[in-house]
């Protein structure tokens, strides 16, 4: 039935209804070897095009944390999180990191301010996820950000912008 597989598959039948529809019972893990074997598991598959983000010099700041490890502290003996705090330009993708403790507000105003320092600039915008120190309250459309962040992003002149919860392909659109 390699012909008819290959006749539904091109015009856009899913490989489970595919595999429903056959004419003689056959396993699952069976249709799906032998889709891979032929090469048909990627038969009328959409490809989907991402377009690419472009931004001006300048103009935006990509910042995100990342647990880098955990470390025991030797005064103490308990464990803690070291985090890499990610900020990258996004015109050249220069990139810096800074490891800190915390994701406090003021660890991350002390991070952002070292990067700013470092770049010898200030972007117009910043865009983030929805952390606790940027936004008090993740929103879809419009979050409420923390008045610490708010007023040191407007002391410097720099948008915020914190993406929607949940929905990484956003970032930086």
């Amino acid at each position: 039935h390699c012909e008819w597989i290959k006749e539904r598959l091109g015009i856009g039948w899913h490989p489970v209804t595919v595999w429903e529809e056959l004419p003689e019972p056959v396993g699952r893990s069976s249709f799906y070897r032998f889709l891979s074997r032929h090469k048909l598991d990627r038969l009328g598959e959409k490809l989907r095009v991402v377009p690419e983000i472009i931004h001006k010099p300048g103009q935006a700041l990509i910042l995100d944390w990342g647990k880098l490890r955990t470390v025991k502290d030797p005064e103490t003996g308990r464990s803690k999180i070291l985090w890499a705090f990610v900020g990258v330009l996004g015109f050249s993708r220069y990139m810096m990191v800074r490891l800190v403790w915390t994701n406090d507000v003021s660890t991350t105003i002390t991070a952002i301010e070292s990067m700013l320092k470092e770049i010898d600039g200030v972007p117009s915008r910043i865009t983030s996820d929805n952390p606790k120190c940027f936004a008090i309250e993740a929103s879809r459309y419009e979050p409420l950000l923390n008045p610490i962040f708010e007023r040191w992003s407007a002391h410097y002149g720099i948008t915020v912008e914190c993406l929607p919860p949940a929905d990484p392909e956003k970032k930086g659109k």
